[in-house]
């Protein structure tokens, strides 16, 4: 005969408190590795529209050292902090 017994479940709220301690941990986890700050410019970037930023603000692309295209401009002050041995490419 089959008894009808409740299973044994994780409540909501221990869920809930679980996924923000995860949460808190990357977040610490990032502060301490030194990536927050370029995780935070590629979220204003997504937001702006604006990939990098040259030092006279205009728009343009990150790429590698001697990379960009002829009508683009290679800037290497920025507004944005790029990952390392990046470049901003600006168009002329």
């Amino acid at each position: 005969m089959i008894k009808n017994k409740k299973a044994q479940g994780l409540s909501m709220s221990t869920i809930i408190i679980a996924l923000l301690a995860l949460l808190v941990l990357v977040v610490v986890g990032m502060i301490f590795s030194g990536s927050l700050g370029d995780w935070a410019a590629k979220i204003r970037g997504i937001f702006t529209g604006k990939v990098c930023e040259g030092s006279d603000g205009l728009n343009g692309r990150i790429s590698l050292p001697n990379e960009c295209e002829d009508d683009e401009t290679q800037y290497m002050g920025f507004v944005n902090k790029l990952p390392e041995g990046k470049v901003c490419c600006v168009p002329k």
